[in-house]
């Protein structure tokens, strides 16, 4: 009896050990997703999209990357006359994959994706903001921008709060002190990022997704042109010579790079689209800073720039599924721990039909001590956007504020913004406040704005959603507000 039942527990595991090794073993289409999918980004899971999108939106753009057309032509993805020159590289004139194959994977995510996206984990409940008070800033004078902020920065160095706006097909730029408009500049350029301690001026050329290099970049006179929609710049010494190195982060749209200019000498650090934030921190702690970007547009991944002797070191640090649609990047050390960790948001939902994404919010990398980041925390928030890390409350730790423009209308009034107070280790309490009907949040800074000591809030209203269509840049602003001031009541 005794071996009758040991065989028969035999047989158990062996059958056990058969079907799990038959769970193990990749479907044909799933080996030639992770063979080609991923030789350009994080390979993408079926899951990540419903099944229309992958079906009429995300498969066909990957196609007609391997010169697969289907039922367009290779000159519809050229587009217009004046982005077709820069886009010959990325659409082969003849196919690159046998059409056996990409149907294969066209199947499987097709197949495999749900008709729906799963629902987020409902968020932590949302308590009365008690850090800030909420102040609506308005421009009431006759010539007054349309509020279609673009950027948004506290210039400490005066105590102004400086609003780029988009102006006609150009842009626009306030200073504010004192809540009231202290100076104006028009038609100077759409600028995506203000660094009033830096010099120089950013403009990005054009607003929606475009692969035609109209982006400049204005310091002492010099002008730096054709820059392939550029939207972030900082001064770093990457090799420590001494001299800082201007970086830019051209985004670009299929086409992009990361840049460096060093005395006229321009050093392409990396040849991909979506560069899209630059911050500096010593993240090695050798006492030198080092360069951290973020990077969207297909292959999102938050990658380091060591400054070295010579020559930058690079490392992958993170990576995302290319459906995440990052959107900020900042450094911080969260955790209390010594060393500096990432503090991530994805939520950009532009690209395709912008139906909410369970994964899109605030995420904390952990760094173990030897530059490796691991997930540690996540707050989902719909459309996030853009944060800021600092001790707003002056306990002693790090707090999180963050916007949302890619958000639904019913959950705008009170998740477009949050303010996240750190009460214990990588333990946060989630408040907010009722935004005004008609603001959209597309840009956020800190800063001292009324000098007492503490880091106050800004936030920048895009008086329009994108998804809907281009708003009126024509239009009186008068009246309309400007910018949100979240003044920091302190202790």
């Amino acid at each position: 009896m005794k071996k009758l039942l040991v065989f028969m527990l035999l047989v158990c595991v062996l059958i056990l050990l058969v079907r799990c090794q038959e769970k193990k073993v990749d479907s044909p289409g799933e080996r030639l997703a992770k063979s080609y999918c991923a030789s350009c980004h994080l390979l993408p899971a079926p899951q990540d999209l419903n099944r229309e999108i992958w079906a009429t939106e995300v498969l066909p753009q990957m196609a007609a990357f391997y010169g697969l057309y289907g039922n367009k032509s290779r000159a519809d993805y050229l587009g217009s006359s004046q982005e077709a020159p820069f886009l010959g590289k990325v659409y082969p004139e003849a196919p690159q994959l046998e059409l056996a194959v990409w149907d294969t994977i066209f199947n499987y995510y097709v197949e495999q994706s749900p008709g729906r996206l799963s629902p987020p984990d409902s968020p932590p409940i949302l308590f009365e903001m008690k850090q800030f008070q909420s102040k609506v800033i308005r421009d009431g004078s006759e010539e007054a921008f349309p509020s279609l902020a673009t950027s948004v920065a506290v210039d400490e160095s005066t105590g102004e709060v400086v609003v780029a706006s988009l102006l006609a097909k150009d842009g626009g730029q306030r200073r504010f002190t004192d809540q009231q408009v202290s100076s104006k500049e028009g038609f100077i350029g759409i600028q995506p990022s203000l660094r009033p301690a830096l010099e120089g001026r950013l403009t990005m050329g054009s607003l929606i997704p475009s692969d035609v290099p109209r982006g400049t970049f204005v310091a002492s006179g010099d002008t730096l042109k054709e820059l392939l929609r550029p939207l972030d710049f900082l001064y770093w010494d990457g090799n420590q010579d001494g001299n800082e190195e201007l970086i830019i982060a051209e985004y670009g749209n299929m086409t992009g790079q990361l840049s460096s200019y060093d005395r006229g000498k321009k050093t392409v650090l990396s040849p991909t689209p979506g560069a899209l934030r630059l911050r500096v921190a010593d993240l090695d702690k050798d006492g030198y800073k080092d360069l951290l970007v973020l990077f969207a547009q297909g292959d999102e991944r938050i990658e380091v720039w060591y400054s070295r002797p010579g020559k930058p070191e690079r490392k992958l640090l993170y990576r995302f599924p290319p459906s995440y649609g990052s959107s900020d990047l900042q450094v911080a050390d969260v955790d209390g721990d010594g060393d500096l960790d990432l503090i991530h948001s994805c939520g950009d939902n532009y690209d395709y039909q912008p139906i909410p994404k369970p994964y899109h919010g605030i995420r904390i990398l952990r760094n173990n001590g030897e530059e490796n980041f691991s997930e540690a925390w996540f707050y989902h928030m719909d459309g996030a956007y853009g944060t800021e890390v600092d001790d707003f409350d002056g306990d002693g730790d790090q707090d999180i504020a963050a916007i949302a423009y890619f958000i639904p209308p019913a959950k705008r009034a009170l998740n477009s913004f949050v303010y996240l107070e750190q009460t214990d280790q990588l333990e946060f309490k989630a408040q907010g406040f009722e935004k005004q009907p008609g603001l959209h949040y597309i840009c956020l800074d800190k800063g001292d704005v009324d000098g007492d000591g503490d880091q106050d809030l800004v936030i920048g209203n895009f008086s329009g959603y994108l998804p809907d269509g281009m708003p009126n840049t024509r239009r009186s602003g008068k009246g309309e507000v400007v910018y949100v001031w979240l003044e920091n009541v302190g202790k």
